[in-house]
């Protein structure tokens, strides 16, 4: 025996082109893809204009909203991918960056990142550590370019403070102190 079930649907989804609308954060973009309601919903592309550093996201829209998962791309080509919100990335999030040559990966809540979060540079440095609103807190491991020194520290205020370990694996020394505003004491 074989079931059928069909579904209705009170709105209607079609494709097509919205100029002039504003994501989240108030910024103004073209979208091209699904709609519902007239407002984008499913799967479509918003695309900044010419002046703005954000080229487009691509993703998921519910309701006029980036929502679920997507990609927003800038200009100077870094990333965030993630699991959208309302418009905002929240959730585990995968994040390079031109300007600090970097990729992350962590948690992110309205732009922010918190939690642990793993920074991997374009030099071959790691860092390892809590974030809170984009900054450092609490313990962090950062690797050195060239991987020779390694660091276990505590972080407070985005800064190097409190106990704090040095290994040079180039010479095997454990060095170990304290830190105050990313300064041995």
């Amino acid at each position: 025996m074989v079931l059928f079930i069909t579904l209705s649907i009170n709105a209607q989804t079609n494709t097509g082109k919205i100029n002039g609308l504003k994501d989240a954060d108030g910024y103004k973009y073209d979208y091209i893809g699904e709609i519902k309601d007239n407002v984008p919903h499913g799967i479509g592309v918003a695309i900044y204009p010419e002046e703005s550093n954000v080229l487009k996201y691509a993703g998921n829209f519910v309701q006029g909203n980036f929502e679920g998962k997507g990609v927003l791309l800038f200009k100077d080509k870094s990333f965030w991918s993630g699991i959208w919100e309302k418009g905002k990335l929240n959730g585990q999030v995968a994040e390079s960056s031109k300007q600090y040559e970097l990729f992350k990966v962590g948690a992110n809540e309205n732009h922010k990142q918190n939690g642990r979060t793993i920074c991997i540079f374009n030099d071959g440095r790691v860092l390892d550590v809590n974030l809170k609103n984009d900054k450092k807190v609490g313990r962090g491991i950062y690797i050195h370019k060239g991987w020779d020194i390694v660091n276990d520290n505590l972080y407070e205020n985005d800064l190097k403070n409190g106990q704090g370990f040095q290994c040079n694996l180039n010479n095997k020394q454990l060095y170990e102190g304290i830190w105050k505003d990313e300064v041995w004491l």
